[in-house]
């Protein structure tokens, strides 16, 4: 009885520390009121607790307590909601490659005539004959003859035409001086022609 008031009292002790405890003919504290307006909430940042691998598109209901060192408090009213059903990923489809069927050339080039090439997915050079230039007295109109080289179906090549007059007479498409055009493209049997004109 360490206060006198004639009720035992608790102590306790170990090597460094006294506790005390004094007996009371009070009655004890309640425990917590139980927690108020339960709810769900699903906006950021809300102060939560976070309960991870529920089933989507289930129903769940929930009661809170609230707990100090005296107790427990009564539950609160009970709250439902339902999860947010699973949304299947959907398989990406790859886009469409947009190709072409034929390069339509315009050799408008004052040089002179350009010889066409294609590289092709194997790394060989054919040659697609030539086009000779259309730039005559001054002019080049669009209605002109276009040389046209048909593109192998599914694949990319390269388009180099070669105008020899730049490279002392060569018609080498690897001799990147001797290019007039130089173009990669992607053939495609139902694709458009390309028009390319060279200047």
């Amino acid at each position: 009885d360490v206060t006198g008031d004639g009720m035992t009292d608790l102590i306790a002790f170990d090597r460094d520390v006294i506790k005390v405890v004094r007996s009371s003919d009070q009655p004890p504290q309640p425990p917590p009121n139980a927690p108020s307006n339960p709810r769900f909430t699903r906006p950021a940042n809300a102060t939560t607790a976070v309960i991870t691998d529920l089933e989507p598109n289930t129903r769940y209901c929930f009661t809170v307590q609230a707990e100090n060192v005296l107790g427990l408090s009564a539950e609160t009213r009970s709250v439902c909601d339902r999860t947010t059903p699973e949304v299947p990923t959907p398989t990406p489809t790859p886009p469409q490659q947009i190709g072409f069927k034929q390069i339509d050339v315009l050799n408008c080039s004052e040089g002179g005539t350009v010889n066409l090439w294609l590289l092709n997915a194997s790394g060989i050079w054919t040659s697609h004959g030539s086009a000779p230039s259309q730039f005559i007295n001054g002019s080049c109109l669009s209605t002109a003859p276009k040389k046209t080289v048909p593109l192998p179906d599914g694949q990319f090549v390269r388009f180099v035409a070669v105008q020899p007059s730049l490279c002392n007479g060569q018609n080498d498409p690897n001799i990147s001086s001797c290019r007039k055009a130089d173009q990669v493209v992607f053939g495609k049997a139902t694709g458009l022609p390309f028009f390319m004109r060279i200047d």
